[in-house]
């Protein structure tokens, strides 16, 4: 059975929880847009796990939440137009997918040498990013192809009880995930997915040419 926990957390439901996720669990938890589903990024029985809950095909990548620049940049590449835009946008909601820098992991990728990596503002995530050793896959708890949730009755009527654990925070924003950018190169970016943040403040932000 499932086990729920309900923010805020005591100190051995942490430890509880921190065991979860390092033993290969996966947890539902709340962000800053909407529910997520993730384990730890170094383990490829907990992807396996993810895609399978999620129905989810394997040549979409799974992107990834961290609590600093620094772990980001120990398995990515940013250069300076990442920065800039990380900068101006995080701790929040935008995604930026760059450069994978250890290949090892390309399993969280799907088919490309690119990896989608995000700080999020919230501090329930946070807290279990900090609880995973400072990153945690970051896919949207819901049915691929489904709409996004905001509460756990909307994930647990989509998943069932497929993951280990989740965290109860209440009800999430308005629904819409992150805006997603690509970075192409040092002066171009792609638009992925407009999500909570406006194209138009991403083109304030930089000024550059966009495809």
């Amino acid at each position: 059975m499932v086990r729920i926990f309900r923010w805020p957390l005591r100190e051995s439901e942490r430890e509880m929880l921190s065991a979860i996720l390092m033993n290969g669990g996966v947890v539902v938890y709340p962000t800053d847009t909407i529910y997520g589903i993730g384990g730890i990024i170094y383990d490829r029985r907990v992807v396996d796990k993810i895609y399978k809950i999620k129905e989810r095909l394997r040549d979409k990548g799974l992107p990834i939440l961290f609590g600093s620049i620094e772990k980001i940049e120990e398995i990515a590449i940013l250069n300076p137009l990442a920065k800039k835009l990380a900068q101006r946008f995080w701790p929040g909601m935008l995604t930026l997918v760059v450069p994978l820098k250890r290949r090892e992991l390309r399993f969280l990728t799907g088919l490309e040498d690119k990896i989608a990596v995000r700080i999020p503002s919230d501090e329930i995530v946070l807290e279990v990013i900090k609880l995973a050793g400072g990153a945690i896959i970051g896919t949207s708890a819901n049915l691929s192809g489904k709409l996004p949730c905001t509460n756990i009755k909307c994930v647990i009527s989509q998943l069932d009880e497929r993951m280990d654990a989740i965290v109860d925070g209440g009800k999430r924003g308005t629904g819409l995930p992150s805006t997603i950018v690509e970075i192409q190169d040092d002066k171009k970016i792609k638009i992925i997915r407009e999500g909570s943040i406006e194209v138009e403040k991403i083109k304030e932000a930089i000024g550059l040419e966009f495809s």
